[in-house]
């Protein structure tokens, strides 16, 4: 009987992706030999994840992009769940993406696999009613801002603020500067001039960025 101990991430994005990635590096740090499996974009490749399907076709946004795509989302919800029934991971992790995972979250909690959801959806913004439905079925839930956990604490205290990824990176990014010249980041001199930085934030999939950031 094979007992090894293996984790399903899913993340639908290129954000999901980035976040994702150094979650996997620091699970197999402190278990080496974890297998960590599920969908994902190349960041996560990198770190030694096993892809079940490619990344891509996962990165829609809008109404109407997933209702042309609707039969591959219905095909990619099946599989899974067929993976996650034969395989039987120690955990699912859900790295946001909602669409998807929500159902996948369900599915993990009939099958008795427990749930972590990374990175939770922004219920104080929209569709209030998610935090009562990972309350019932997350074993875990991780918010990235302070105040999102007492959006689902009325229905769980298995809820946590886990710190900003993004800010972490900004924060990095704040000692160093932008040369135009040579097209790199340098780092900054402790004596140098602060210059005013504004960052444009459209979204990580390919349509927010094509029709968010247009001029």
């Amino acid at each position: 009987m094979n007992n090894k101990k293996t984790v399903m991430f899913v993340a639908g994005d290129p954000s999901g992706d980035i976040h994702a990635a150094p979650v996997i590096r620091e699970l197999q740090a402190i278990n080496p030999g974890l297998e960590c499996w599920g969908i994902g974009g190349p960041k996560m490749a990198a770190q030694g994840f096993g892809q079940l399907m490619p990344f891509e076709p996962f990165n829609k946004m809008g109404f109407f992009e997933v209702i042309k795509h609707l039969g591959f989302f219905l095909d990619a919800k099946k599989m899974l769940i067929n993976k996650m029934r034969a395989r039987k991971p120690s955990c699912l992790v859900c790295v946001d993406y909602p669409g998807l995972n929500t159902p996948l979250m369900k599915a993990a909690k009939k099958l008795g696999i427990p749930v972590v959801w990374y990175i939770a959806p922004m219920v104080w913004a929209w569709k209030k009613k998610r935090a009562r439905v990972l309350g019932a079925y997350a074993d875990f839930i991780g918010c990235i801002f302070p105040f999102e956990p007492s959006h689902f604490l009325p229905y769980t205290d298995k809820v946590a603020f886990i710190g900003n990824p993004t800010v972490e990176s900004m924060e990095e990014q704040s000692e160093k500067k932008w040369d135009v010249g040579s097209g790199k980041w340098e780092v900054r001199d402790e004596n140098s001039k602060r210059e005013l930085s504004i960052a444009l934030v459209p979204g990580s999939r390919l349509q927010e960025i094509t029709r968010m950031l247009r001029p």
